[in-house]
This record gives structure tokens, C-alpha cells and sequence, in this order.
């Protein structure tokens, strides 16, 4: 999170080093890149100073997966005042209540977060050598067999295509 001396920020996700993610920021605020980034189009928006304050920066969450990082980015987004350009991905209109009353809470002497955990459990990808192969009801055992992937490697293969498309962009 960019905070900015107007009370808004600036909520983002990344599987990169957040110094390297940071330093993109502060040359596109210099490069008045406004097209390209949000952060920069806030600093250089016409009618108040904006002090954006790149010393202030934290790291609200830390998730290690694809969906789980996105997912905790709009709820992030939707938990703060900010001056994103969108809202992150759609969440729910039902989740809304659980995730404006969402804490921290004490397990075992670990400080964990609702989201987190939530976010970890529901989203996290299951890892295919814990799978065991699904039986066939008995009463079904001569109908065919789908062909189509496992859900697993259905989801890896759309977020690279989607890591590949938003590279692009």
C-alpha cells in the first residue's frame, strides 16, 4: 500500500521483491506516466498536491498463489479508501459485511488474519500428488471418461495465459 498525504492510497498486488515493484512507481511518478499508472496519474492530478509518500509503503498481506494474492487485493481495495483505477476482482456483494468486521486473531502464539486464512484454505491450489483417483460408482462404471484436464491443470494453464496476456498489455 502507497499511502497518500490526502488520506488515499494506493492498493496493488505482486509475486515480486516489493522494492523492485516500488522502484517502478517512483520512475513512472517521474516520468509523469500517467497513461501506464495509476500512482503517477494520482501525483500529477490537477486541482490539490498530492504528496504520495513512497517511505510509508506497506505490505498489507502476503500470499503466495495467484488467486489468493488477487482476491485479497480487492478485499484490500475494498477495505481502504484509495485512488486504484479499478476495484480488483469482483467480489460478492454478500461478503462485504464479514470482510468490514475481518480481524486479526491469536493461534498458538501466531498472529493470524481472517482473510488470510480464509483466502489460504478456500483458494489455495491443492497439490495433485494428495490427490487420489476418484471410483467410479458402481452403477456407472461403463459410461466414458471425460477427457477434459483435471481442474488443477485447467487453472494453471488459464493463469498463464492470462500472465501472458496482461505481459502484453
Amino acid at each position: 500500500m502507497i499511502p497518500c498525504d490526502c488520506g488515499s492510497s494506493y492498493i496493488g498486488e505482486t509475486r515480486r521483491n516489493i522494492t523492485t515493484r516500488l522502484k517502478e512507481h517512483i520512475r513512472s511518478v517521474k516520468n509523469r506516466d500517467t497513461h501506464t499508472s495509476a500512482v503517477a496519474e494520482h501525483a500529477c492530478s490537477a486541482g490539490t498536491a498530492h504528496f504520495l509518500r513512497f517511505d510509508k509503503v506497506s505490505v498489507l498481506a502476503r500470499e503466495k498463489y495467484f488467486v489468493p494474492r488477487r482476491v485479497r487485493e480487492a478485499i484490500e481495495i475494498s477495505r481502504h479508501p484509495n485512488f486504484n483505477r479499478d476495484g480488483g476482482w469482483a467480489l460478492p456483494p454478500a461478503w462485504k459485511p464479514s470482510l468490514q468486521s475481518a480481524s486479526t486473531y491469536n493461534v498458538a502464539g501466531l498472529e493470524c488474519d481472517t482473510v488470510s486464512a480464509v483466502c489460504n484454505t478456500v483458494f489455495a491450489p491443492t497439490r495433485e500428488s494428495n490427490l487420489t483417483p476418484a471410483q467410479p460408482p458402481a452403477n456407472e462404471s461403463n459410461k466414458p471418461t471425460s477427457s477434459r484436464a483435471p481442474d488443477s491443470a485447467r487453472d494453471s494453464r488459464q493463469r498463464a495465459r492470462w500472465a501472458r496476456s496482461s505481459n502484453r498489455q
